[in-house]
């Protein structure tokens, strides 16, 4: 059998043992809420907390409209965030789960499972303050089904990056320092805090070919603006993805393999 049928068959028997990799993703979770008065609820908390008062400071800062500026900070932010903090767990992904690899045979793909749930269960306490921007600015154009259907790609570039990052980092431990630097400088450089029309014409392309800020785009515009994300914006942000399967895909036939050794 080829590495490649082994990989897909690695994910099949993985999907299969959907109550192994939800059981511990839940389990990581509720371990947060442990002697705490709000748990993971603190990071909606917090994520609401800056919006409103960046909001309240930029929208002058960068001469926005005040309820347009905060509805498309509030997606920015709290989506941006959420791949920072991704990509960062799923580079412990195949530590965190050691004991449960060492014990038996349990597909590779199990351990990034288990991480994408716990993942997504975290998200789930800040995507709330989206709409609750949405309803004290009086934002009553929401595109929904064009905001949902963005959102479905954004978490698919997130899962494929968390992926090659997780294997990246158990190859090579420093992986997630790199990591942490490289999205300190894309902050900047991506459309979260400003708009792209504060920047100079020349300097355009640094937002049209940031893939980061297109992901962005097929949720903040539906949501902030009340359009559809642009054609451009989809055609970046599916050849992205289409990148990222490609070489995520690669990196776990190669070394799915060498990953008990590499713990």
């Amino acid at each position: 059998m080829s590495q490649w049928r082994k990989a897909l068959s690695d994910w099949s028997h993985g999907l299969g043992a959907w109550g192994i990799w939800l059981h511990y993703g839940i389990a990581d979770i509720r371990k947060q809420y442990k002697r705490t008065f709000l748990g993971p609820v603190w990071a909606g908390v917090s994520a609401a907390i800056f919006v409103f008062t960046f909001a309240y400071v930029g929208s002058e800062l960068f001469a926005n409209d005040a309820r347009s500026y905060v509805n498309y900070l509030a997606v920015g932010y709290i989506l941006y965030n959420f791949l920072v903090s991704n990509t960062l767990e799923f580079c412990s992904a195949f530590n965190n789960s050691e004991n449960l690899l060492n014990n038996g045979p349990l597909p590779r793909s199990v351990p990034l499972l288990r991480t994408w749930v716990k993942n997504l269960l975290a998200l789930a306490h800040t995507l709330p303050v989206i709409a609750l921007v949405a309803l004290v600015s009086g934002n009553d154009s929401v595109l929904v089904f064009h905001a949902l259907l963005g959102l479905l790609v954004f978490l698919l570039f997130t899962f494929l990056f968390g992926v090659i990052a997780a294997l990246l980092n158990l190859r090579y431990r420093d992986t997630h320092v790199a990591l942490s630097n490289v999205f300190m400088i894309t902050f900047f450089m991506t459309p979260v805090l400003w708009r792209r029309n504060g920047l100079p014409e020349a300097k355009q392309f640094i937002v049209d070919y940031n893939p980061i800020a297109q992901l962005l785009d097929l949720v903040r515009m539906p949501v902030a603006e009340g359009t559809a994300a642009s054609a451009w914006a989809w055609h970046v942000s599916l050849v992205t993805i289409a990148a990222v399967a490609l070489v995520a895909a690669w990196l776990f036939v190669i070394w799915r393999r060498k990953v008990t050794y590499w713990l």
